[in-house]
């Protein structure tokens, strides 16, 4: 969905709607307004340049308050760590200058993934739980407890 699409639906009144991001790529994510959710998947080998795309898109849908859970069970091959501290780092920068993003549950079951998840959360250093996870459905526990615990 191009981002202007996405500033049009975030302006709306429609407070409920779910935007879904570039179904076409590797890397997709849906946010879920009424949940205050952002659930991202990365199938496949997924461009360097598709993570900012997606950063980009969360950032103008306003949705970096938003819990995430960031499932990279499908990713082929790993990022550069140079990649991911860029991320990392631009996750701090925003969060610096704008609310702090939501907690965030990393599903990684792959040894150099799961490293390079602890890598991200070393390097995003926002003021934010993040929370890395063999499993989806425990990342998505996490999440509800932590909604339950916060309201």
């Amino acid at each position: 969905m191009p981002a202007t699409s996405i500033r049009s639906l975030v302006d709306s009144d429609a407070a409920d709607i779910d935007i879904v991001g570039r179904p076409e790529m590797p890397l997709q994510w849906k946010i879920d307004a009424v949940r205050r959710r952002v659930t991202v998947t990365l199938r496949g080998e997924v461009s360097a340049r598709e993570p900012f795309e997606y950063l980009d898109a969360i950032q103008q849908a306003r949705a970096m308050p938003f819990a995430k859970i960031f499932d990279v069970t499908g990713l082929i091959g790993v990022f550069t760590d140079d990649l991911v501290r860029a991320l990392g780092g631009m996750v701090a920068r925003h969060s610096a200058l704008a609310a702090p993003p939501g907690p965030l549950a990393i599903v990684a079951s792959d040894p150099a993934l799961r490293a390079q998840a602890e890598l991200y959360a070393r390097t995003a250093t926002a003021d934010r739980p993040v929370r890395i996870f063999n499993d989806a459905a425990d990342a998505e526990r996490w999440l509800d407890e932590r909604e339950r615990v916060n309201r």
